[in-house]
């Protein structure tokens, strides 16, 4: 069974101190939850699916947050532009 996960990058650090991308309150607040252990499937109890794919994308298309995908209790990079949660 496969579960996706997001984690924060350098830059998705940096903004949460910076504020510098303008980021709607929740897109910034999505990114404070962005850990790298809580999954999609959690994640959207706080949202419906489809506002939080959209904002996901955005994160990821700006460079703040990465994919993974855990394999059986084994996490992998996942870097494709697009989302296939």
């Amino acid at each position: 069974m496969e579960s996706t996960f997001y984690e924060k990058t350098a830059v998705g650090i940096s903004e949460i101190s910076t504020r510098s991308q303008q980021l709607n309150f929740k897109e910034r607040q999505l990114l404070i939850l962005i850990d790298g252990k809580i999954s999609v499937a959690a994640l959207t109890q706080l949202m419906p699916l489809a506002d939080l794919l959209l904002r996901l994308e955005k994160l990821q298309m700006a460079g703040m947050i990465t994919c993974s995908v855990a394999k059986q209790g084994k996490k992998t990079a996942f870097t494709e532009k697009s989302l296939d949660p």
